[in-house]
């Protein structure tokens, strides 16, 4: 079950900023990697730095989407991120996990597990996925970890696929629109499942 909570309010602020600046690069609606990288980097203040690992040294890892590791001086006034993704997965689980791990970024509603006084905050994404059904509702109310993860999961769908479509579209050009977004079905019927539980919030309040 999925329903739209005020915490995740912030996806759809954020992901219309970086959606408004990437509108001129849109290739029939696909988005390049980069540009978006860019744009988070642009908007967050972070120096994003990205790379592609194999994720085999751990059976838990294994599983992982992502890591995602920041450093803030304050004093020097930087901000750097460093996020290491699984290239067990394939291109489209990839892509989805490095938006999401922008999305940690940008949204400023981390989920950080470990920290060291030198080194920074450091965090395993075990918890990406494009169906936003995945994690509860109750499940975010009561952990704040996975209400990070949820955040950052709806950040990646709206940037990823910027358009709006019914379920007669979707079922008709699925794979189509798979293909066009570099995305998984799952993550646009999760895409559609967004839409319309906005237009049940606007409609529950008129």
């Amino acid at each position: 079950m999925f329903i739209m909570l005020n915490e995740f309010g912030v996806s759809f602020e954020k992901a219309k900023e970086v959606n408004q600046q990437l509108k001129p690069f849109q290739k029939d609606g696909f988005i390049e990697l980069q540009k978006i990288i860019d744009t988070v980097q642009k908007i967050s203040g972070y120096d994003i730095n990205i790379a592609f690992i194999d994720f085999d040294f751990d059976e838990n890892a294994k599983k992982a989407g992502a890591m995602l590791s920041t450093k803030v001086d304050d004093a020097k006034g930087t901000k750097e991120a460093f996020i290491a993704v699984n290239t067990l997965n394939d291109a489209k689980a990839q892509r989805f996990s490095v938006v999401h791990e922008l999305g940690h970024l940008i949204t400023e509603v981390p989920s950080y597990q470990y920290e060291t006084p030198n080194d920074g905050r450091f965090t395993v994404s075990s918890q990406i996925n494009s169906d936003i059904t995945y994690i509860s509702d109750e499940e975010c109310k009561n952990n704040k970890f996975l209400m990070a993860e949820q955040i950052a999961n709806i950040f990646a769908l709206l940037v990823l696929i910027p358009e709006e479509f019914t379920i007669k579209k979707l079922r008709e050009n699925s794979e189509y629109l798979s293909s066009k977004y570099g995305v998984t079905i799952d993550a646009l019927y999760s895409r559609m499942m967004l839409t319309a539980s906005c237009f049940n919030e606007v409609n529950a309040v008129e």
